[in-house]
C-alpha cells in the first residue's frame, strides 16, 4: 500500500475523465511518484489504485524504452532500446 500522506504543493493530474494522479514531491513520503485514484461515482469518493515512481522515468528513461539524447563532443546522437 503506497504511502498516501502526500506533499503535492496542489499538483493533481488528471489522467482520464474519473481517474486522478497527485504528484507526491517525496518530501514526507521519501518517494517522488505519482499516486492514482479512480473517482467512484456511487460513494462519490476517490480510491486509490496504485503508484507510479516517476523518479525512476527520469533518472533512468532508457529503461523504460524512452529516447536519450547522448552528447558527443562531434555529434549528438537519439538513443533508444526498443
Amino acid at each position: 500500500m503506497p504511502n498516501v500522506d502526500v506533499d503535492n504543493r496542489g499538483r493533481v493530474v488528471q489522467i482520464e475523465p474519473n481517474r486522478i494522479g497527485i504528484v507526491d514531491t517525496g518530501h514526507s513520503s521519501g518517494y517522488q511518484q505519482l499516486v492514482i485514484f479512480d473517482y467512484d461515482s456511487n460513494t462519490k469518493s476517490f480510491n486509490i489504485v496504485g503508484t507510479l515512481n516517476y523518479e525512476e522515468y527520469f533518472t533512468h528513461p532508457e529503461k523504460y524504452g524512452i529516447p536519450v539524447r547522448k552528447n558527443d563532443a562531434n555529434k549528438k546522437e537519439i538513443v533508444s532500446n526498443r
